[in-house]
């Protein structure tokens, strides 16, 4: 069975495999289907992306000026963001980035040490 060329970087495909193979038995391409070879095709569509922002990755105590740890995220469509932690420094940080802190819908803590959810009150 011949293949056509990946529509997503025009590379060779190679020799696709049986469509009939068996479950987890590798085809010439390991378990990928002709054309899926590190470029995946979305249907006219781009895939959705979200904005990562470390508005702080430092350590409890500020070493080098840095925040305390405060990760925006933003997902597509302008959703409204989540702070994954939160620390003691994180609305001068979101400021200083120039993110709304009145936006944030949520904040996730990943545990509960102080540098992480200081601001959690606000």
């Amino acid at each position: 069975m011949a293949s056509a060329p990946c529509s997503g970087c025009g590379s060779p495909a190679g020799i696709a495999a049986a469509p009939d193979r068996a479950a987890g038995e590798q085809g010439t391409r390991g378990n990928r289907e002709p054309g899926e070879h590190g470029a995946r095709e979305f249907s006219g569509r781009a895939p959705a992306t979200v904005t990562v922002t470390f508005a702080g990755s430092g350590d409890a105590f500020g070493s080098g000026g840095r925040y305390q740890a405060c990760i925006h995220l933003r997902g597509p469509g302008g959703a409204s963001p989540v702070l994954l932690d939160s620390g003691a420094t994180s609305l001068s940080a979101l400021r200083r980035c120039g993110l709304d802190p009145g936006e944030i819908a949520a904040v996730f803590v990943s545990h509960l040490h102080g540098d992480h959810f200081g601001a959690a009150a606000w």
